[in-house]
């Protein structure tokens, strides 16, 4: 079958005013996702512009000097920058009907803000390029704001909206995890401290609020007394403005040399920058988006920012939020982040950095080519059905409406976060309500979604769909009994409840025997219930049948789980393949970033990094990992297991004994009762290989080893865990009854044929391409 061709207005990527700054990078970024080889990529371009930059010509099929003529359903269109070139580029009446007609949005801040445009010609030009945006059909605004300011404008419906957001360059979340003294020493060039100087980034604009910042910082001088900051700018300023706003801050208190003006620097260095700072600020009276604040959270600085709408979608924490016209505001917020310790400047970065992920360019693209993809392929079914086509199916049917009691960030759940992605993924093409136990000012941010109180009883009335999620901890248990209570569709993360049952019922109580009676029709003594804890392969029941009677529809996401409940309760679930967020580009796992890395952990060069992944159990083999290590010194391999995952103290002392028994005591390596996401994420990219054990059974999954498939990472598993995954073939198997020398000689097996070596290939591909977020999104919809 002929790919459909997708032609690009690059013009964008030609202006020398355009294509190195913000619409250029978010532009190309998008152009550059792996998405786009399902199609016929074309950049149109214009001769009265500069040719195209090599880097950008590299990501089109082909380039044309002119948009083509009388495009119909077999292509369609996208403007990556309609506002800034003339829109009329891709909307003359002789392109034709192309299929689908998409425009990236910015801003509409000549609009919003008095006195931007300097002229009526300006002010008549830019109401023209609006009033042409009525030409297209599928709208990608960078933005909530945005989005929202172009309904109001223009009066595009939000089922024609798909909001992406911005990607961030990888130098900012790589400064996140630098070590102080790299930090220093690329700071120190510009004679700085770390923590002993102010950081603002933005420019000549003055919507950037420069001089707020600059009276904010002579103010703070002046108070700071003999702990005053200098104040680091960087930005493009002309001499008589950094002479103004020298001479603002002297008036304010400022000490002569308060203000650093920084060189154009390489990202590397403003992220080292950012990474250094006391503070961020960001004072802009309006954005359409953000970069700076985004910037500065992923590189590791605190950000205080403006109260302008853009911002307040990025930064939900009070503390650093001020009145954008108010520099007392704003001196009173530094203050308060200064007075912080050490443990809450780190409590502050923490919560503002939950989200920051989802800014990296391939989320941000993902989010782009999951809604065109629909579009296109929506459009295509209806053309097929010769149907009568009036635009993208955004703007021909409602978006559905849907309802999820689930737990939510920042709850410590790994269902929670699975949820806070998913529900992400469908927020793109239908409205949801999200009924948790956390305040929407805890939670991360995540534009046009509710937050309602899970306790409050959900009228299933108001949804197309009502999904309940069911896991085995006690943030579920509001949860599970609005289930029980009132039926509706159970997203089923756990393959037994027993666990979640004898632990919030406190054990062995009249409850819990009512219960198991109930279940599965007997009372069970103390001592057999003992003995089902320290194995649950014994259970004789999944403890789900109230689930499983209650639920309307039953989706799982293991393919082992599913047999289960057909062959056990006599129900068919729909199969959804677990999902996996984007941990890493490829480039994350090249050999000399993973050398990197790997010296940043400390880790050995010449001994194998083994590491297992996850909360450190009984049940997830820890102890045979460690007798796994025992067999490779037997034969002479040097290598050191890593437990990357919390474990329980008392467990931890016993796991020392196993290994000081097998003699590997010095080679074993754990991280307290919790590990950073950040620390986790480096050792999915340093290690030389992975362990995921399961003795439990029921087609139970396993979310580490999906990470570790995602990251191409050869590890060694059970059967049943491969096989709930389906995992790819750097995916090594070993039976489920768990034999150290069995998966020694696995490991010895793929050291010996360079496994440790390969990281990308086309299985990995497949294996990211078929557990995304957007496949997870688009399979659930069309459920319904």
């Amino acid at each position: 079958m002929e790919k459909h061709s997708i032609f690009f207005d690059a013009r964008c990527l030609q202006d020398g005013n355009y294509r190195y700054r913000g619409v250029g990078r978010h532009s190309s970024g998008i152009c550059a996702h792996p998405s786009k080889s399902k199609y016929v990529a074309v950049a149109c371009c214009s001769r009265d512009l500069p040719p195209l930059p090599a880097e950008y010509e590299a990501l089109f099929d082909r380039v044309l000097f002119r948009f083509p003529r009388d495009l119909d359903g077999t292509s369609s269109v996208v403007s990556l920058s309609p506002m800034t070139d003339s829109t009329d580029f891709a909307a003359k009446p002789h392109v034709g009907n192309p299929l689908v007609r998409a425009a990236l949005i910015y801003d509409f801040i000549p609009w919003d803000h008095y006195g931007y445009l300097g002229s009526k010609d300006a002010i008549d030009e830019y109401c023209r390029q609006i009033g042409a945006l009525r030409n297209f059909d599928l709208f990608f605004p960078i933005s909530d704001y945005s989005g929202r300011r172009l309904t109001d404008i223009c009066g595009i419906p939000s089922a024609s909206i798909a909001v992406t957001g911005v990607g961030v360059h990888d130098d900012f979340y790589a400064a996140g995890s630098m070590g102080d003294d790299a930090v220093a020493t690329l700071i120190r060039r510009f004679d700085l401290e770390i923590g002993r100087y102010i950081a603002f980034v933005g420019g000549g604009d003055p919507r950037k609020n420069a001089d707020l910042v600059v009276e904010m910082a002579g103010r703070y001088a002046a108070m700071a007394e003999a702990d005053a900051l200098p104040l680091v700018i960087g930005g493009q300023y002309p001499f008589a403005l950094r002479e103004a706003l020298t001479a603002r801050h002297r008036d304010c208190g400022g000490r002569p040399g308060g203000l650093v003006f920084l060189p154009h620097i390489p990202d590397s260095e403003l992220a080292a920058i950012y990474r250094g700072s006391l503070a961020t600020v960001v004072a802009s009276l309006i954005e359409g988006f953000s970069l700076p604040v985004v910037e500065a959270v992923a590189a590791g600085s605190i950000a205080l920012v403006s109260d302008c709408e853009a911002h307040l979608e990025l930064i939900s924490t009070p503390e650093t939020i001020f009145a954008r016209t108010d520099a007392g505001d704003a001196l009173a917020k530094l203050a308060s982040i200064a007075r912080l310790d050490a443990a809450g400047r780190r409590r502050l970065r923490a919560r503002q950095r939950v989200q920051i992920d989802r800014f990296r360019p391939s989320a941000v693209a993902d989010r782009f080519w999951s809604a065109l993809d629909s579009a296109i392929e929506s459009a295509q079914r209806t053309t097929a059905a010769h149907s009568p086509v009036s635009g993208p199916a955004p703007l021909r049917r409602a978006r559905p409406r849907l309802a999820f009691a689930t737990p939510w960030p920042p709850q410590r759940s790994g269902v929670a976060t699975y949820s806070f992605r998913a529900v992400e993924a469908l927020s793109r093409h239908a409205d949801v309500d999200v009924y948790c136990d956390v305040s929407p000012a805890d939670a991360p941010p995540l534009p046009g979604v509710r937050l309602l109180p899970v306790r409050r009883r959900i009228d299933q009335r108001h949804y197309d769909r009502t999904y309940f999620v069911i896991g085995n901890s006690h943030f579920h248990t509001p949860i599970l009994k609005q289930l029980l209570e009132n039926g509706g569709a159970a997203i089923i993360h756990d393959s037994r409840l027993f666990e979640y049952y004898y632990t919030t019922m406190g054990g062995r109580t009249p409850d819990f025997c009512r219960l198991t009676q109930r279940l599965i029709g007997r009372e069970v003594s103390e001592e057999e219930l003992q003995g089902w804890l320290g194995d649950q392969r014994s259970l004789p029941d999944l403890f789900l049948g109230d689930v499983i009677d209650s639920a309307a529809d039953i989706i799982v996401h293991h393919p082992g789980f599913k047999r289960e409940i057909v062959t056990r309760y006599g129900r068919e679930p729909l199969y959804i393949p677990f999902a996996v967020p984007p941990l890493f580009e490829d480039r994350d796992l090249e050999p000399d970033v993973r050398r990197a890395v790997r010296s940043e952990l400390g880790l050995p060069p010449d001994r194998l990094a083994i590491a297992t992944f996850g909360y450190v159990s009984p049940v997830k083999g820890a102890t045979e990992c460690i007798f796994t290590l025992g067999e490779l010194y037997d034969w002479n391999i040097p290598a050191d297991l890593y437990f990357v995952g919390g474990l329980d103290p008392d467990f931890k002392d016993r796991l020392a004994r196993d290994a000081e028994f097998c003699g590997v005591g010095h080679a074993v390596h754990f991280f307290g009762d919790y590990a950073a996401d950040d620390l986790y994420r480096k050792f999915l990219v340093a290690a030389d290989c992975g362990i995921q054990l399961r003795k439990i059974g029921f087609g139970q999954g396993s979310g580490a080893i999906a990470e570790c498939a995602v990251a191409g990472l050869p590890t060694v598993t059970n059967d049943g865990i491969a096989s709930s995954i389906e995992a790819p073939g750097y995916i090594r198997r070993v039976p489920d009854i768990l034999s150290p020398p069995l998966i020694a000689e696995q490991i010895l097996d793929m050291h010996r044929d360079g496994s440790f070596g390969r990281r990308m290939s086309d299985e990995r591909n497949s294996f990211i391409g078929k557990h995304s977020f957007a496949h997870y999104a688009r399979t659930l919809l069309e459920s319904i």
